[in-house]
This record gives C-alpha cells, structure tokens and sequence, in this order.
C-alpha cells in the first residue's frame, strides 16, 4: 500500500489565490471558465452566450485554466483536469 502524498496547499488556498488572476483573464476566458466551473454551465450554453461555438468554448477554458496557472506558479507542463489533479501536482510556489 502507498502512502497518499500530502498537497501543501488546501483547497482553499488554491481557489482564494486563483480568483485574484481570474480577474486577469481576458473577457470570454473569464466568463467561459465562471460559467463552467463557478456556475456548472455546459458548453453549448457558455458558446450560445459568447457566440461561439461549443469546441471554442472548451478551448477558452482551456486557455483560461493554463493561464491562471501560469501566473499562480510559473506552470508550462500539461494542463491538470480537476482542481484536484492541480493539488495532487503539489505545484511549487
């Protein structure tokens, strides 16, 4: 059996220094990555929203999670899934 690997960040941590770079982000990415993820919203209604269409919509939240990590942690390696996965990364400060 192994041993879970303890993150040194809680959840809460990650999402309150997260929120101050979502301000950054340009508008559709902001309001792309805030719907699906603040407001569970599928991407056929975030697109229709935006007009755009539902692969650009992942797309803007792709970009939108890959940004904030770069300006939280310097991050250029693969996007993480999950705010999960991002902690499980125990991404360096």
């Amino acid at each position: 059996m192994t041993a879970k690997r303890k993150s040194r960040y809680s959840v809460h941590d990650l999402m309150v220094e997260s929120a101050k770079h979502v301000r950054e982000l340009p508008p559709k990415q902001r309001t792309a990555f805030i719907r699906y993820f603040c407001d569970g919203q599928r991407h056929a209604l975030i697109a229709s929203e935006l007009g755009t269409t539902p692969e650009n919509s992942r797309r803007l939240v792709y970009r939108a999670k890959k940004r904030i990590l770069k300006l939280m942690h310097g991050w250029t390696g693969p996007v993480p899934s999950t705010p999960g996965a991002i902690l499980a990364a125990n991404v360096p400060k």
